[in-house]
C-alpha cells in the first residue's frame, strides 16, 4: 500500500492503492504510520516527496470501509489520521506533496500537512461537506493539522473557490458536482503528458 524509495537525500513516499484512488482506509493509515517510522530512521534524508500512484493523489477516506465502522471506531480512525497529519507537519525534512489527480477530504489534509505542494494540470482539490461520521472530524475524517514548526503558525491553504474545470462526478461521493478548487498555495507544473503522470 506504500512504496518508499530513498536516494541521495531525497525520499519518495507513494500511496500505492490506485484501484481505490488511494483512499485512506485503516490499512493505508497504518502503512503511512509505519512509513514515517522508516523515514525517521534515514539519517541523511533532506527531502520527502509524498505522491500517489494512478489517477489520484488521495481521494479522501475510504467511504466503503467507513460505512461499516461503528461511531467509536470511526472516531478512533479519525484521531489516528489527525495525529498522522501532525507527524508529517513536524518532520525536520522539507516535505513536498506532488499532486496529480484528485486530492479530496483527507487527501487534501495530507497535502496541507506538507511544506510545499506541486500540482499537475490534472490536480483537483476539494473538501467533503455533506458526510461526517465522527464529531470534530472534517475533510472526510481527517481534522486539519495543527502542528507548529519552529514557532511558525500552522500552514494553511487558501481556496479561491470552485474552478471552472471542477465539474463532473466526484470519485469520493460518486454523485453530484465535485467541489474542486484552484489552490493558491500550490504551484502548477507543465501539463501532464498523454498516457502518463507528470509527477
Amino acid at each position: 500500500m506504500i512504496a518508499l524509495d530513498a536516494k541521495d537525500g531525497v525520499a519518495w513516499l507513494r500511496l500505492d492503492r490506485p484501484e481505490a484512488l488511494n483512499a485512506l482506509n485503516g490499512a493505508l493509515t497504518l502503512a503511512l504510520e509505519e512509513a514515517l517510522e522508516r523515514v525517521a530512521a534515514l539519517p541523511d534524508l533532506r527531502v520527502l516527496v509524498v505522491a500517489g500512484r494512478g489517477r489520484a493523489f488521495c481521494a479522501g477516506n475510504d467511504i466503503a470501509e467507513m460505512a461499516g465502522l461503528t461511531g467509536e471506531a470511526a472516531e478512533a480512525l479519525a484521531t489516528r489520521q489527525a495525529r498522522l497529519m501532525d507527524r508529517f507537519a513536524r518532520l525536520p525534512q522539507v516535505t513536498i506533496a506532488a499532486i496529480d489527480g484528485h486530492a479530496l477530504g483527507g487527501g487534501l489534509m495530507l497535502a496541507v500537512a506538507q511544506d510545499l505542494r506541486v500540482a499537475s494540470d490534472r490536480a483537483r482539490f476539494g473538501r467533503r461537506r455533506s458526510w461526517r461520521r465522527s464529531g470534530g472530524a472534517s475533510g472526510g475524517g481527517s481534522p486539519r493539522p495543527t502542528a507548529r514548526r519552529s514557532g511558525r503558525a500552522p500552514r494553511r491553504a487558501r481556496a479561491s473557490g470552485p474552478s471552472s474545470s471542477g465539474s463532473g462526478r466526484s470519485p469520493e461521493t460518486g454523485q453530484g458536482r465535485s467541489r474542486c478548487m484552484s489552490w493558491s498555495a500550490s504551484r502548477s507544473i507543465s501539463p501532464a503528458e498523454s498516457g502518463g503522470s507528470a509527477l
